[in-house]
């Protein structure tokens, strides 16, 4: 990629002398109340260079803003990622732990009751009066 810009940029450098060679004309430029004579050339080229400054300049806010916000995301993302890396050495930590631990001492998980167990004859749950 740089060798292509560094060819590009030797390509407008070799325009710009060209133009600057062929354009020798003397012209007279006023703007308002103030005015200048030049090499045709000359003005144009200080025309292009005024006009790219003006241009960077009115970007400058918005590619700032898109700086400071990649900035911030960067820093975020980089935030998540630590947070993520702990949270995986607990689970790494605790699955160690769980392979460590006998079989015996692991309670079985069961089913919880289903509604035909719960639903059996209320009588048996209830409590008799006593007999007198």
């Amino acid at each position: 990629m740089k060798v292509i810009n560094t060819i590009l940029i030797l390509a407008l450098i070799i325009a710009s002398v060209l133009f600057a060679v062929q354009n020798t004309e003397t012209v007279t430029v006023t703007f308002i109340a103030w005015s200048v004579t030049g090499s045709l050339s000359l003005i144009l080229i200080i025309a292009l260079i005024v006009g790219f400054v003006i241009g960077s300049l009115l970007m400058a806010p918005s590619v700032l803003k898109k700086k400071f916000q990649s900035f911030g995301l960067k820093r975020r993302v980089s935030t998540l990622q630590r947070e993520k890396d702990k949270l995986n050495k607990k689970i790494e930590k605790s699955e160690v732990q769980k392979e460590a631990l006998p079989q015996s001492d692991i309670p079985a998980v069961t089913a919880p009751p289903s509604s035909e167990e719960t639903s059996g004859s209320t009588d048996d749950t209830k409590t008799k009066p006593p007999a007198s």
